[in-house]
């Protein structure tokens, strides 16, 4: 099952800061760094385009959903497909 979790870049940076106890600026390079990171990662070892639609079962926006909703979702999601 492929999910891709994905959320706005101000509530991505929010969560950064609390998370690693940084400002702003750096939450909003590190999430940067990370994002082409994953791009590189599947481009290079997959030949996938991240932002292909098609490559996940599920995509989840938690700007919308809480984490543990999120998590209610994959789950059912997984079980539905066993």
């Amino acid at each position: 099952c492929h999910v891709k979790v994905v959320a706005p870049i101000d509530e991505r940076v929010k969560q950064i800061m609390q998370s690693r106890d940084t400002n702003a600026e750096n939450a909003r390079k590190l999430i940067e760094q990370h994002d082409r990171w994953r791009d590189a990662y599947l481009r290079n070892a997959h030949g996938a385009d991240w932002d292909d639609p098609l490559l996940y079962d599920l995509t989840i926006n938690t700007g919308r959903l809480s984490p543990e909703k999120a998590v209610e979702l994959i789950v059912g999601h997984v079980r539905a497909s066993t």
